[in-house]
């Protein structure tokens, strides 16, 4: 087993995880829209320039024309019955940009840019903030893992969190999010609850109750970041009168750390007191929780977004509860930990927004982690086992993060099973395969004489203009469609089902300017039909195969039903925006397998 030092796995990290944020992805030079203060973090953000720039945490009159000019996400805040806009996400986070949002709007009008929170400098400050905040977290990780574990296992922990877990994409590219933010956030409390429970002191107990606070703060979920300090040291049954004892002998420090909490958290009800007259508001609209039937399934391993699927390594840190159960200091505080965390992320109903809900709860499930590694570095095959699990799991999770990025061959919460076993660990493939996120099914062989069923070039057809000035296909007549049109084979009724094993719908299209919002985006629906019911259809998104202004030929498979049908078709459609759709040549076929 290849042995290494926890500072020169946290070197790698630091060179690792600098030159991705920088060099491989550098977000902060991204255009507007797609750079650091976007989606999630323009609404983590949103308090800074209200009160800093704008002065308008009210009302918020200034929203319209700053989202417009830097190409912000959908409104991160909504309409009150006060008359007032409420932010949907709450201050925590904005509480850790302050810092950096300072230093940026310092220098930003010396460097000569708009100092309206928007600009390069505030971008690069929150993405190196982002960075050296991760880092923090890490270098606090491994002084808490150390206390129990060797030199060589945490160093383990820490490049299987790096460069094998999702982490890497959460401290590098995405580091604005709240997940990092929340990671070192949770190293900083272990560590700290740690040095209570050796000295109990009240500088300690401000720590502790501070952290939770800022914990609840950015995500009211992470309040069962307290669960750390309660059970702390909580071995079972047994220790409880001793937990009991330290808990009335440390009672006025403890209730230090309790004011500390309050102090921090209660910043969320002044805000909403403030702008609403209300102490409490809910402000996530229609999304809600499951609690009674968590999403266990599609959360965890479903192809859709399955944190496991994408991120097994975490697997390790699962396994290893049952390592540590056996004499783990902390064992009910993992456990219970690890479960509630679980049960609260699954019951969420926007379930498919992936793994990284899990990445704050990475410290403390470390102690799984570490406890196997720990045990299997003992016997020198199981040495080895784990040495290549973990090689493997690095090579998957490079691979799934160059995907979700650069590669363009993920999105994340898109994802189906036939198209992710196509994939699976290869980096080139055909662009065509992307039609499996929408059908299961597609012919990857050349058809041996297909039969022809249908064709139309459109050149007779009146029932669209052309818009003025949209070229056409190759300078003959096209499809123009701006909203739906259907295209039936005429001739197929009472046709036996056995005919054909397989239908394809082959045409020419063009979009001048690429649709990149997926409810958009135009589809082409190959169908069968009996009567009014529909038997069968399959889809595909178009823009999901072609550049804007690129003229290319797709064609969309089907395997023949076995229940009876009467016609079979094709159907284009376009859900709304102006984006225009161009289509030509279309031909339907019928043929069997080769």
């Amino acid at each position: 087993m290849f042995n290494i030092s926890t500072k020169i796995a946290f070197y790698i990290a630091v060179i690792v995880t600098t030159l991705v944020s920088f060099v491989y992805f550098p977000k902060h030079k991204y255009e507007p829209g797609s750079n650091v203060i976007t989606w999630d973090v323009s609404g983590y953000y949103w308090y800074l320039p209200a009160i800093f720039v704008h002065h308008d945490l009210k009302k918020q009159a200034y929203a319209p024309e700053v989202r417009a000019k830097y190409n912000l996400s959908t409104d991160q805040s909504y309409d009150h019955p006060s008359g007032n806009k409420v932010n949907k996400y709450s201050a925590g986070m904005a509480v850790n940009f302050l810092p950096w949002f300072l230093a940026a709007h310092v220098v930003a009008q010396p460097l000569g840019y708009a100092a309206d929170g928007f600009t390069w400098p505030y971008q690069l400050a929150l993405q190196l903030g982002s960075l050296l905040w991760g880092l923090l977290g890490i270098w606090y990780l491994r002084r808490v893992l150390l206390l129990w574990y060797s030199d060589r296992t945490v160093a383990w922990v820490i490049l299987a969190y790096v460069l094998g877990s999702n982490y890497l994409n959460y401290i590098s590219i995405d580091g604005a999010m709240s997940h990092n933010w929340l990671f070192t956030w949770y190293c900083l409390l272990l560590w700290h609850t740690h040095r209570f429970y050796q000295s109990p002191n009240v500088r300690q107990a401000l720590w502790v109750g501070g952290i939770t606070g800022i914990c609840t703060l950015m995500r009211p979920t992470d309040i069962i970041s307290v669960f750390i300090p309660l059970l702390w040291g909580l071995k079972g049954m047994g220790s409880i009168s001793e937990k009991w004892s330290f808990f009335r002998k440390n009672a006025g420090k403890i209730g230090v750390a309790a004011l500390a909490f309050i102090a921090v958290a209660m910043i969320q009800p002044a805000y909403w007191k403030y702008a609403t007259g209300d102490w409490f508001v809910y402000s996530y609209g229609d999304q809600h929780f499951s609690w009674l039937k968590p999403h266990f399934e599609g959360y965890l391993v479903g192809f859709r977004s399955g944190w496991l699927l994408y991120t097994p390594v975490m697997l390790l840190s699962w396994i290893g509860l049952f390592t540590y159960w056996r004499n783990g200091q902390h064992r009910i505080m993992l456990l219970v930990f690890a479960l509630v965390n679980t049960w609260i992320v699954c019951a969420w109903d926007i379930w498919w927004y992936g793994g990284r809900a899990m990445v704050q709860s990475y410290p403390v499930m470390a102690l799984g982690m570490a406890a196997l590694l720990e045990q299997s570095w003992r016997k020198q095959w199981s040495a080895w086992l784990m040495t290549g699990l973990l090689a493997l799991f690095v090579y998957y999770n490079i691979w799934y993060t160059h995907g979700l990025h650069k590669g363009g061959y993920i999105y994340a919460d898109q994802m189906t099973k036939a198209y992710f076993y196509k994939i699976v660990g290869r980096w080139r493939f055909p662009e065509d395969v992307q039609k499996l996120y929408d059908t299961k099914e597609a012919y990857w062989d050349t058809p041996e004489n297909p039969q022809l069923l249908f064709q139309s070039d459109f050149e007779n057809d009146t029932t669209f203009a052309m818009p003025p000035g949209v070229p056409a296909i190759n300078g003959a007549k096209s499809q123009y469609v701006s909203g739906s049109k259907e295209f039936t084979i005429p001739y197929m009724v009472n046709v036996s089902p056995g005919q054909f094993d397989w239908v394809r719908a082959t045409a020419t299209f063009r979009m001048p300017d690429k649709e990149w919002e997926v409810w958009k985006m135009p589809i082409i629906v190959l169908y069968f039909k009996s009567g009014d019911k529909t038997v069968k259809e399959n889809v595909i998104r178009l823009p999901r195969l072609m550049n804007g202004g690129e003229t290319k030929q797709i064609c969309i498979d089907a395997r023949s039903p076995d229940e009876p049908f009467d016609r079979a078709g094709v159907h284009l459609w376009r859900a709304g925006g102006e984006k225009i759709i161009l289509m030509d040549d279309l031909k339907i076929e019928g043929f069997k397998n080769n």
